[in-house]
């Protein structure tokens, strides 16, 4: 689907801009808000010949847009989306930080590699001087929203409001295990889009619902005396989505909200987010399907997360380490199916799996990395590698509320 943005810029394939978006720097977010944030700001599209000399956009000569996304990669490489001139508009769907995308560009023409690295050079140095305040702004805004909740999608709280919700649970959990209020936040935010699911699938084990759509249900999580966490959760019909308003602290707040006397006498299962024809995830390395340059790529764009006693390495050897890894990793959960660790996505309402990616740490200590998998298709693919930080250990709690980590 077409996506346009300020009349003549085309985005032909918004799937691919948000998984590669989601490859890059592992922020889930829609194309929609993508877009949003790009038509919101004056000055944010580069023109450029084919030395990659930067151009006012009438110019004859140019051949090439860059579309900033407002969103940085390694601390301080904007994310662009390049377009191709097309007549009167330009349109495409790559994106990449300006040294990938000129890599690209210099496997292609050879003979102007000297000339498009020195307009490289030129270019970031511009804009790092012309832009760096813009750039901390918008990417401030954008990884808010990717974590809480945006207007144009299943997200509509920034994630440094919290739920009111979220205050009255996290000092009373029989079951501290969160690293920080935030992400005990996102997984209140991701029961909202779950329930979506679950009722469109009518699987009413999981909540009571009234006849305004607002749904009662179990969080999975216990107070101090081993109850269940119990949530109202309201339907609102302008974000598509249920967000959560308070906690059920008596079979009386059945009946103040509009459910019945024998709703509150229901056992509610708690909330599971895995499908009944969600498969066990028990796969052999012949489910898996490599692309080679998509895993250059990851460990291109995340070099700088790489241990430094590897960081100076070919990409090839470093590759081959995520291989043997991935490799002893499948072993593991053939053995031990609690080795690799869920997590679900609000946005698209699928699993994905995190698999430890140890570099210089024992396998008996916590991994300096960590390999997001997903099905794709009839196979599974590598589809980035995180951080093993305090937020990816919450993202892994929401799905393994009393488990522990590796």
């Amino acid at each position: 689907m077409d996506h346009m943005i300020k009349e003549k810029f085309i985005v032909t394939d918004g799937e691919k801009v948000t998984d590669e978006i989601y490859r890059v720097t592992g922020l889930d977010i829609e194309i929609d808000q993508i877009i949003e944030n790009i038509s919101s700001e004056e000055s944010n599209i580069y023109f450029f010949d084919k030395d990659l000399s930067e151009k006012p956009e009438n110019e004859k000569d140019v051949i090439l847009a860059w579309i900033d996304t407002g969103i940085k990669v390694n601390g301080n490489e904007p994310l662009m989306i390049s377009l191709l001139k097309r007549s009167d508009y330009f349109s495409g769907y790559y994106v990449g930080t300006p040294s990938y995308l000129v890599n690209g560009m210099c496997r292609k023409t050879l003979y102007s590699e000297k000339k498009l690295r020195s307009n490289l050079l030129k270019f970031c140095h511009r804009y790092r001087e012309e832009h760096a305040e813009r750039i901390c702004k918008v990417e401030t805004e954008v990884k808010d929203r990717s974590e809480g909740y945006c207007e144009k999608t299943i997200f509509i709280k920034n994630e440094e409001v919290l739920s009111n919700v979220t205050e009255a649970i996290y000092g009373r959990l029989l079951f501290p295990n969160w690293k920080s209020m935030k992400g005990l936040d996102r997984y209140i935010k991701i029961i909202g889009a779950r329930i979506t699911q679950l009722v469109d699938a009518g699987r009413t084990e999981y909540f009571v619902a009234n006849k305004t759509k607002s749904a009662i249900v179990n969080t999975g999580m216990m107070d101090l005396f081993g109850n269940d966490f119990l949530v109202l959760y309201r339907y609102y019909e302008k974000y598509k989505t249920y967000i959560a308003e308070r906690v059920i602290e008596s079979k009386q707040d059945y009946l103040n909200y509009g459910f019945t006397k024998e709703q509150s006498m229901m056992q509610i299962e708690p909330i599971s987010f895995f499908d009944e024809k969600e498969e066990v995830f028990n796969p052999k390395k012949e489910d898996f399907d490599i692309n080679q340059n998509c895993l250059i790529h990851i460990i291109q764009e995340r070099r700088e997360r790489f241990p430094e006693s590897i960081r100076s390495q070919s990409d090839s050897k470093i590759a081959g380490q995520i291989m043997n890894a991935l490799e002893r990793g499948i072993k593991m959960q053939r053995r031990d199916r609690s080795f690799a660790k869920a997590s679900y996505s609000g946005k698209s309402g699928t699993i994905s799996w995190f698999m430890p990616l140890h570099i210089d740490a024992p396998l008996s200590e916590d991994p300096e990395l960590v390999m997001v998998v997903r099905r794709s298709g009839d196979f599974y693919e590598i589809k980035t590698i995180l951080s093993y930080d305090d937020e990816l250990k919450d993202r892994i709690t929401a799905l393994s509320l009393y488990s522990k980590l590796w």
